[in-house]
């Protein structure tokens, strides 16, 4: 047997939940394999249940320029689980928008303003400011 510690600074509830639930997925893709993986944690088994659960829509909340903020919402039928509408929430930046690390000056400095970076919608109306995942 070969055994691995895992320790984890500066994670907020919801990385956590997502490391553990990401964990849980590898060791189940690799059961068919052979390994057999073990994983002890904190509350495991209800963070694995969360998980699991389904979820019917993703909300995409939008900026515009004009500052109205837009709740974008995709339904899913049948629904989905919670890391796949999550997954279908980061591939829904990727095709609707471009990201921007933020516009340079120019000389002598060329720094960067950096207030100006994120998720810039291709259409031109505004930002990508989230998503979340609900029932």
């Amino acid at each position: 047997m070969k055994e691995i510690k895992i320790k984890v600074n500066n994670a907020s509830q919801k990385q956590w939940a997502l490391l553990l639930i990401e964990l849980n997925m590898l060791k189940d893709s690799w059961r068919r394999y052979g390994p057999m993986l073990n994983i002890k944690a904190n509350n495991f088994n209800k963070i694995i249940k969360w998980g699991r659960n389904m979820t019917k829509t993703l909300t995409i909340l939008i900026l515009l320029f004009n500052g109205t903020i837009l709740h974008d919402r995709i339904e899913f039928n049948p629904p989905v689980d919670i890391m796949d509408c999550l997954a279908f929430g980061n591939a829904y930046y990727k095709i609707m928008s471009t990201h921007r690390w933020g516009d340079q000056r120019g000389a002598p400095d060329f720094s960067m303003d950096y207030m100006r970076q994120g998720w810039y919608l291709n259409d031109g109306r505004g930002t990508i400011q989230g998503h979340y995942c609900s029932n």
